[in-house]
């Protein structure tokens, strides 16, 4: 067994004021990461041009959604165990650093197998490529084991800064790449390669010096990998809903209108990208703190209401001009569908915390349940009205759908949780620290 240089148990329990922090890190970072990913974006379209920015596309996704579907509910598992239990870390990252590597070699040989049929009309070249990138399957499955074990610690801020630091570099990379004029499809994902292996060392040493290195325990395997597997049908049925409009979409449409509604989704989901470092905080902290579990699902709900709202409202404004400067004149008539899609992404990010409040108390089953009323809402709700309506019916029909996921989740949470509707809302001593804030904002802008 390996023994930990020296033990950093995270403090059984934080005030607000320290999760807000935390929260509000999580915000920023997002917010920074999301620009650093437009950055990277830019620079692979203008060096690759379409047809190498399509085949690093083809690439990535092929080993992502591999690495997704044999996950089996990895990252939730282990955060939730890790935060109820921390003293069993060293058994438990044994135990799924062992089941990892099972699902690796099953998800490497089905994705070699299905390759050269993914990737049928693309070049001899690109399929080797492919196939070396397809081992990065077990790198990413050790990140699921790693990462959450830090999340079930408390250890938010490191997980944070590593979230903006690896795209960052990477970013960093690919202009020095661009500029030597040696940034091709190749060269763009060995550096993805070597970004993530430094990223995975780094975390790997900062787990192992805190915890050590137990045995598997096929006990807690059992146990783990039960919660897993129905937390892993979860997120299976939220990504299907999130993505279901443009997958019904083209049986209808327009080529041309596909597109646009693309764009409008893409934009629109900044939304839900900006409070996705704040609602992978809640699981943890609502797991750790179970008497306090409802106030931090219910801070953080608040929290993601509120900064969701001024992130949608901002895109709102800017959409007419920030379409047209990003992705031109043509995609202009976008702007109408982001606006209405917009009010559902806030609801659809609210929503996510609401199902990882859920995941803290050990019903993932019930968070998978609010997201099939959604799917249901989109399924009809397209076949009816999208022929007639076009794109305009499509976002009409996809924020009702999220603002079904969104009321179907907090019911479930209210009832699983056994809170008050009150206890969901902001207290008055909430709205008063709030309004003197505002106060002491106005007063230094207008000095």
């Amino acid at each position: 067994m390996i023994q930990p240089e020296h033990a950093e148990s995270a403090p059984a329990a934080h005030d607000g004021r320290w999760l807000a922090r935390q929260g509000a890190l999580a915000f920023v970072l997002t917010g920074m990461t999301l620009g650093v990913n437009l950055v990277t974006g830019v620079v692979i379209a203008r060096a690759l041009g379409a047809e190498g920015r399509g085949e690093f596309a083809a690439v990535i996704a092929a080993m992502s959604v591999m690495a997704w579907l044999v996950a089996m509910g990895a990252r939730q598992a282990i955060t939730y165990h890790q935060a109820r239990h921390p003293d069993d870390a060293p058994r438990l990252v044994a135990t799924w650093l062992a089941l990892v590597v099972l699902f690796a070699a099953v998800g490497i040989g089905v994705g070699e197998a299905l390759l050269p049929h993914l990737l049928a009309a693309q070049s001899d070249a690109l399929l080797d490529i492919a196939r070396l990138y397809m081992l990065m399957v077990l790198g990413m499955l050790v990140a699921d084991v790693v990462y959450p074990t830090l999340l079930g610690d408390h250890d938010f801020l490191f997980v944070n800064i590593m979230r903006f630091a690896q795209p960052t570099a990477i970013a960093v990379a690919y202009v020095a790449l661009w500029s030597s004029g040696r940034l091709s499809v190749g060269t763009a994902l060995l550096t993805l390669v070597v970004a993530g292996m430094v990223d995975l060392t780094i975390a790997m040493t900062r787990l192992f010096r805190r915890h050590g290195l137990g045995r598997p325990d096929p006990g807690l395997g059992r146990t783990t990998l039960w919660y897993g597997l129905k937390a892993h049908g979860t997120s299976t049925a939220a990504i299907v809903n999130a993505r279901l409009d443009l997958m019904i979409i083209p049986a209808f449409l327009a080529a041309s209108s596909v597109g646009l509604y693309a764009v409008a989704t893409n934009v629109s989901w900044i939304v839900v990208a900006v409070s996705a470092g704040l609602g992978e905080l809640v699981l943890p902290a609502a797991a750790r703190q179970s008497e306090r579990g409802v106030a931090v699902v219910a801070r953080s709900l608040q929290a993601t209401l509120a900064v969701g709202v001024v992130v949608a409202g901002s895109i709102a404004a800017l959409a007419d001009v920030g379409l047209r400067i990003v992705y031109g004149g043509e995609f202009a008539e976008a702007a109408l569908p982001l606006r209405i899609l917009l009010p559902g992404c806030v609801l659809l990010a609210a929503a996510g915390v609401l199902s990882s409040g859920l995941y803290a108390l050990n019903r993932p089953f019930s968070a998978g349940l609010t997201s099939v009323a959604g799917m249901v809402v989109t399924v009809v709700g397209l076949v009816l009205f999208l022929e007639r309506g076009g794109i305009i019916a499509a976002a009409l029909v996809s924020t009702v759908s999220y603002a079904v996921v969104f009321s179907s989740a907090l019911l479930v949470y209210r009832a699983v949780a056994g809170v008050r509707w009150a206890e969901l809302l902001p207290s008055a001593a909430d709205l008063q620290s709030l309004r003197r804030r505002a106060s002491r904002v106005l007063e230094a802008r207008a000095s």
